[in-house]
This record gives structure tokens, C-alpha cells and sequence, in this order.
């Protein structure tokens, strides 16, 4: 900008003369230096003049304003007492145990996340511990099942013995939950699971037991079959449930296979 400022005074110091376009009159322009003076005077270059009491004014208010603690206090919270007793969140153990109770695996868990979880973590737990029993003792019944089911939060569960009326299974098991599919899969995949731990931890109890077979898993249908071999488990959504009405079929069937079904008779009626 100054080489610009420079140049534009050097070429500037005589006057220049030109013809007007219509008269023969001489035109005199005159070069200004002005604007090289009030260039250096620009607003961007630092100036030494003082503030004035505007400026002053200004800037008081700028400050920060002080508040009040009496007047928020949700934004100053009170600060423990030191005479109490700090708990430790991290890990905490009920002051009443005693060194020479046995404590359980629900003592060990964190304090807070005991409060975060409730009654979510005492329901998983409880599945846990009887899953691993299943594992350990390889007791594969209708009742283990059953309480494999109940503690999986499925409702409804209802045993149905088929021991006198087919030769392919011993039990049905029917479970049902207005969840979803996806949580119906979930549920048949931990079971089949838990089986196959079973099976796995006692070979010699359960040789003859065939690996669990989990059918229309994706078939989104609302009902979920669990082939344990001699236990079949079904598992539905509410209204698939009542729409094939299992119970209420294998309750028509007659242990005399030789006698017709109950629905057989009602429709010849």
C-alpha cells in the first residue's frame, strides 16, 4: 500500500494538461497529497488519544455481576458434614454382616449400581443362578425348564403331559410373552444355550440326549418351537397363543387311541 502511495505521488508532481473534448480550453489537474496524509491517520493504525468517560462507563458495565448464594441455592449445593462417615459408593458391604456370615455374590456388587438397576439386576441374577444349576447338576426335566422359562420373564408357563397320548415326546411346554419375537428368540437362544452347557458339563448323565433344534426363529410368526428331545417347548406371543389354543388340543386327545378326539365327536355332532 505504501509502494502504491509512492508511486501515486511520483507520478503526480506536475500538473497534467489535456484538450477538454469540445472547447479548446486547457485543464488543469492538480495532484493532492491528502490522501497520503490521511492514509497514515487511518482508524486501523493504534491511537495515543485517551478514553473518554463513555468508554469508562461502558466498561464498568461490562463486569461481571456477583450472585447472590442465598438467592440459588440449587446451585450450591451443601457440602457434607465432616462428622459423618464418608460410604464408599465404589464397593459397599452392608455394615450389619458380620465377619463370620457368608456373604453372597450380591453383597459384592457396587452400590450404585445396585440403586442404577433394582429389581432389573435381582431378576438377572436369579436367572443366572438357575442356569448354572441346570449346567452343574444336568438335571434336564420339565421342571428345570419350567424355571428356566419363569425366570426368563416368560408368563403363563404351563407343563403339559403327552406321555399316554404320543410316543415321540414326554412333555409340552407352553410359554408366552407379548414382548416381541425378537425377545421370544432371545429367550429360545438362552435356553438352547443353557442345554447345550448341560449337556457339554455331564456327558455321562445326558448321552442320550440330542442337541437342542430351535425352529421359526425367523420366521417372525409369533410362536418359536425348542426341540429338546423328549421336552418340546413352545413359545408365543399372546394372541398366536389363544389362536392355536395347544392346550386346549392336547387336552381333547384321548389316552385310548382307539377313542376319537374331543373335537371329532363336537363336530359330528
Amino acid at each position: 500500500m505504501f509502494r502504491l502511495a509512492r508511486l501515486t505521488t511520483q507520478t503526480l508532481k506536475t500538473p497534467v494538461f489535456r484538450k477538454a473534448a469540445f472547447t479548446n480550453a486547457k485543464v488543469c489537474i492538480t495532484p493532492t497529497l491528502n490522501w497520503r496524509q490521511n492514509f497514515s491517520q487511518s482508524s486501523f493504525i493504534k491511537s495515543n488519544v485517551p478514553p473518554s468517560d463513555t468508554d469508562k462507563n461502558q466498561g464498568e458495565e461490562d463486569e461481571l455481576e456477583e450472585i447472590n448464594p442465598n438467592d440459588y441455592p440449587e446451585l450450591y449445593p451443601e457440602e457434607p458434614d465432616q462428622d459423618q462417615e464418608e460410604i464408599d459408593k465404589d464397593w459397599f458391604v452392608d455394615p450389619e454382616y458380620s465377619d463370620e456370615k457368608i456373604l453372597s455374590e450380591t453383597d459384592f456388587i457396587p452400590l450404585w449400581q445396585r440403586q442404577a438397576v433394582g429389581d432389573h439386576l435381582e431378576d438377572r441374577l436369579a436367572l443366572q443362578q438357575v442356569s448354572k444349576e441346570l449346567m452343574e447338576s444336568g438335571k434336564l426335566t420339565a421342571e428345570t425348564i419350567t424355571d428356566l422359562l419363569v425366570e426368563s420373564k416368560m408368563e403363563n408357563v404351563t407343563v403339559i403331559d403327552v406321555r399316554e397320548k404320543c410316543d415321540w415326546a414326554d412333555y409340552m411346554i407352553v410359554a408366552s410373552s407379548a414382548k416381541g419375537d425378537k425377545y421370544l428368540s432371545g429367550v429360545a437362544e438362552h435356553v438352547g444355550g443353557v442345554v447345550k452347557k448341560a449337556i457339554s458339563s455331564n456327558p455321562d448323565a445326558l448321552k442320550a440326549q440330542p442337541s437342542p433344534h430351535i425352529e421359526g426363529r425367523n420366521d417372525k410368526s409369533g410362536w418359536l418351537l425348542i426341540d429338546l428331545g423328549r421336552i418340546i417347548v413352545h413359545l408365543f406371543t399372546p394372541e398366536v397363543r389363544e389362536r392355536y389354543d395347544l392346550e386346549g388340543l392336547w387336552k381333547s386327545v384321548s389316552t385310548d387311541p382307539s377313542e376319537p378326539m374331543a373335537f371329532e365327536e363336537e363336530q359330528e355332532k
